[in-house]
């Protein structure tokens, strides 16, 4: 995984150090001077194969990627989810929506 112009954004470099935390809904990638992984030559992010798993995620699998530069993040989170979310936001009552 990886888009070199969201790393970009970010501020982040190749070999920059990196920890995950998995949620129910998709992962938080933020620097760590500490983490376990590193971010690769070619700017990609590395997610472990237990990781996708627990996503549900299998190789070939699209991804929805969004920098958080203010707080220094990217959200990682499996298409199915996105879809799921909007899928409810436009069939929910318009009344419902606007709060």
């Amino acid at each position: 995984m990886g888009d070199r112009q969201l790393i970009a954004a970010l501020g982040w470099q190749s070999e920059d150090a990196y920890d995950l935390a998995v949620s129910a809904d998709g992962l938080l990638v933020s620097l760590d001077p500490a983490g376990p992984f590193r971010i690769n030559i070619r700017g990609h992010v590395f997610i472990p194969a237990a990781t996708r798993r627990v996503l549900c995620v299998k190789a070939g699998d699209s991804l929805v990627l969004l920098a958080r530069p203010e707080h220094g993040t990217l959200a990682v989170h499996p298409t199915s989810m996105v879809t799921a979310l909007l899928a409810r936001h436009h069939t929910a009552p318009a009344a419902s929506r606007d709060h």
